[in-house]
């Protein structure tokens, strides 16, 4: 039957192999409920042969303890027998009544009146007559009869035994006769040996070695022999019978073991076809997946479970396939859209920088001419020409405004807008903010109100952007707020430990309703179209706030009440890090003592401990006064304080490079008019010549700063001859005016070339400079110009509507006279050149 079971499930397995799509089949499942339902019957099975083999192994060694008890109590009669025989045979020769009482005691032994010793046959009687002990009754008084009963001997087997018991017990009186005989006592009418004579040891001899004894002797033994042959028999017919069960049994279990066997064979079989092979062939495929091919397929080699998962596999396969090729698809498509929208905003950028100049040229004329109508209206008293003039102005100034936020916001999208971070102190920097806006304030007639904290001392951050995001929020708040409040604090707070500077402008204006205050900082977005209408604006001034304090790090939050009014907060840190730099602690500035009022002092910045020592003794040496500084905020903090005639300036520095410490300079009203000659580690003499410029303006000029730029540059008592350089007449004639106007004696120039030609012929004493221009531009003519020795020191003023670029700032210096090239040039030029500044300062240069 088993065969037959493990037969069937091998032809089903088999079947659904290889069955078709449509047809019944034996899913995995249940093959292994057969498998183990057949595994589990056979070895039940297996258990029912063990339990037989184990009760036939228990029947065997029964039959073959009953075969040796069997012995052994036959053994035990025969052997009592021979005890007596040797107790009364002794006790005849000896005397000795101990023999006679050995004898008595066997024969209660026997007889079940005594109890039966432990280890009791063989020598036992021996070892008692030979040590004198008596018999340990440590047993129970079993007859050897009763014994023999126990065994459940056959009949005849038991009859043999009584008889041979019978004949023993015959023999017994025999020796009870001897023993008499010895004591002298003879048997009365009863058996009993009572009657008393002379003792008869010769008649007791007689009686126990005698024919009748022999013979008596001889009828227990066949008994007991005929026993023993009947017992091995019977004993030997039982073990065969069992040995022969015994035999069949193992055949039975062989049988189911190899059936067993044959299930496993046939199970791995199986697992190993319908679930090992798919498995594996699983894992290489989704291997492959994993590797991002997804072209591979698993075969489907049934309909069973794991066919099932290998035809969901593919399927998954085929729909990640399609999906990745889906998603290149729209990844191509957005990366040709990326790249147009970065070709558009590129576009959009050299667009605005090209507006930037195209707008500010005519900005230019239209600022300039306006100022100096309105310059002549008020001297020949044309008051109503003076204010239709002033509205010109203000128009242009609202434009040029426009203009500068536009492209403030153009170089934030393309990430242009760099960071100059520097030192100030924000008590005067919120001082200098307040100056600015008081005339915004008073327009509407507001007041405002400051409140600094007093542990509120120095930032580090790009002052210019920080003052212009105070500058953006004040002016905001003044517009929207008629006769009210404008107020400014500013306080320092901790976040994880670190210090954080916050700076809130509140107003009592109009407000802002609340489904409003997400589109304040929007580009060109107000809080709605009326706000446009009645305040006017653009909507850039909080969009540019907000990406100038994200710049450095905070970010800017607005609370406001419709009708109320509005607070505007910003959170930056008090140290803002310019990303990829780390600040290092300033190294004390080597300075001598704190030079007189009247004493001439030069400023050296350098951050090399060594070019420091250098420089310092060769003007020592000269008889220069000599204060150093190895960085740039010290250097700041310096020139602020001691006011040198001249400053030598590094430009690879750490933290603040030259080129910012120079714009620092310049932006400072109380260091612009500093000298500053520029040390540098350039290899390129022409690119080097071509850092000279002394000056930088940004069109449209401001007649009041030309001015003073062009007091700053004569000589007192020397000629005031300037050179113009622009290809735009207009631009051209507004600076000769101004020029004019101040005493100058002007020459043109249309470009670069030109120029060149004109300082040639006559060497002028200020050249102011475009650097847009067609044929040579302001770039090549500066090149051209440090090139030669007997003009690289005239000072060049950058007059441009470009917005210039790092790379060209490093080109053009905002403020330089003169460079030097570390090992360039000997001591005896690097003191012709500080003499010169010095020797301009003291004729009031």
């Amino acid at each position: 039957m088993l065969i037959s079971i493990v037969a069937s499930l091998d032809s089903g397995i088999r079947r659904d192999a290889f069955s078709s799509p449509g047809s019944t089949h034996m899913s995995i499942r249940q093959g292994s409920a057969v498998i183990v339902v057949t595994a589990l019957a056979l070895l039940a099975t297996m258990f029912f042969l063990m339990t037989l083999e184990v009760q036939n192994q228990r029947s065997l060694a029964a039959a073959q303890a009953r075969h040796y008890t069997s012995y052994k109590l036959a053994d035990e009669l025969r052997q009592s027998s021979d005890d007596l025989t040797r107790m009364a045979r002794t006790y005849v020769v000896s005397g000795d009544p101990i023999y006679e009482e050995h004898f008595r005691n066997i024969l209660a032994i026997r007889n079940g009146e005594a109890p039966r010793p432990e280890n009791y046959g063989g020598i036992y009687w021996d070892f008692m007559t030979a040590t004198g002990e008596k018999p340990r009754p440590d047993g129970e008084p079993v007859a050897l009869q009763q014994l023999m009963r126990r065994m459940h001997f056959s009949e005849d087997e038991f009859a043999k035994l009584r008889e041979s018991q019978s004949h023993s017990d015959a023999l017994v009186a025999l020796e009870d006769r001897a023993m008499a005989a010895v004591k002298g006592l003879s048997a009365d009418k009863d058996g009993r040996y009572t009657v008393r004579s002379e003792p008869a040891l010769a008649l007791a001899g007689k009686i126990l070695h005698g024919p009748a004894y022999h013979r008596a002797k001889a009828e227990i033994m066949a008994p007991i022999e005929e026993f023993t042959s009947m017992v091995e028999e019977r004993t030997a017919r039982e073990i065969g019978n069992l040995q022969a069960h015994a035999h069949i049994l193992d055949r039975s279990a062989l049988g189911v073991m190899g059936l067993i066997v044959a299930l496993l064979v046939l199970g791995f079989v199986q697992l190993r076809r319908r679930v090992i092979r798919p498995a594996v062939e699983l894992s290489i495929a989704a291997h492959r997946v994993e590797s991002g091919d997804y072209s591979g397929r698993v075969p489907v080699r049934g309909q069973d479970e794991v066919g099932q998962v290998a035809r969901a596999f593919n399927q998954m396969s085929q729909a990640i396939e399609g999906d990745i090729a889906e998603r290149d698809r729209s990844a191509a498509e957005l990366a040709q859209a990326r790249e147009s929208a970065d070709a558009a905003n590129r576009a959009k950028s050299a667009f605005l920088a090209n507006m930037s100049h195209e707008l500010r040229t005519p900005m230019n004329a239209i600022l300039g001419y306006s100022e100096m109508l309105m310059e002549d209206a008020e001297d020949s008293g044309n008051e109503e020409a003076l204010a239709d003039l002033g509205k010109i102005r203000s128009a242009g100034g609202h434009l040029l405004a426009l203009i500068n936020d536009v492209l403030d916001l153009s170089k934030i999208e393309a990430r242009k807008m760099d960071l100059f971070v520097e030192t100030f102190q924000i008590p005067r920097m919120i001082s200098e903010v307040a100056s600015t806006v008081e005339g915004l304030i008073t327009k509407n007639e507001n007041t405002l109100e400051i409140e600094v904290a007093p542990s509120l001392g120095d930032a580090r951050a790009d002052l210019t952007k920080v003052r212009q995001m105070l500058f953006n929020l004040l002016s905001n708040a003044a517009k929207f707020t008629h006769h009210g409040e404008v107020r400014l604090a500013a306080q320092v707070e901790q976040v994880e430990g670190v210090d954080w500077v916050r700076y809130s402008v509140s107003d009592s204006g109009i407000g802002i309703a609340p489904e409003k205050l997400d589109h304040v900082f929007k580009e060109f977005s107000q809080a709605d179209e009326t706000t446009s209408r009645n305040y006017g604006g653009t909507g850039l001034g909080l969009a540019i706030t907000q990406r100038f304090c994200q710049m450095m790090g905070g970010d800017i939050a607005l609370v406001s009440t419709l009708g109320e009014g509005s607070t505007f907060t910003i959170r930056m840190p008090l140290e803002v890090h310019v990303e990829g730099t780390q600040p290092d602690a300033e190294a004390p500035a080597a300075v001598t003592p704190q030079p007189d009022a009247e004493e001439r002092v030069v400023l050296v910045i350098d951050d090399d401990p060594t070019a420091l020592d250098l420089l310092g003794r060769t003007l020592q040496g000269a008889g220069v006064r000599v204060v150093t500084a190895s960085s740039g905020a010290e250097a700041l903090r310096l020139a602020r304080s001691i006011h040198p005639v001249a400053i030598t300036l590094d430009v690879t520095m750490p933290d603040m490079d030259g080129w910012d410490v120079l714009r620092e300079l310049k932006a400072d009203s109380t260091t612009r008019d500093i000298p500053v000659i520029m040390v540098t580690m350039t290899d390129d003499r022409g690119l080097g010549y071509a850092l000279g410029a002394t000056e930088f303006l940004t069109k449209p000029v401001q007649r009041d700063q030309l001015v003073q730029l062009l007091d700053r540059h004569a000589k007192p008592g020397s000629a005031r001859r300037a050179l113009v350089v622009d290809d735009i007449a207009e631009n051209r004639e507004l600076l000769c005016r101004a020029l004019v106007d101040e005493g100058w004696e002007v020459n043109e120039a249309e470009n670069g070339k030109l120029a060149l030609e004109q300082v040639s012929q006559q060497e002028p004493s200020l050249i102011l400079l475009d650097l847009l221009m067609p044929v040579m531009n302001g770039f090549d003519f500066v090149v051209e110009m440090r090139k030669r020795d007997a003009s690289r020191f005239i000072p060049i003023v950058v007059v441009t509507a470009k917005q210039v670029t790092g790379e060209e700032r490093r080109r053009l210096n905002g403020g330089i006279v003169g460079l030097i090239e570390k090992g360039g040039l000997d001591q005896g030029a690097l003191l012709a050149q500080i003499r010169a500044q010095v020797a301009g300062i003291r004729d009031g240069h």
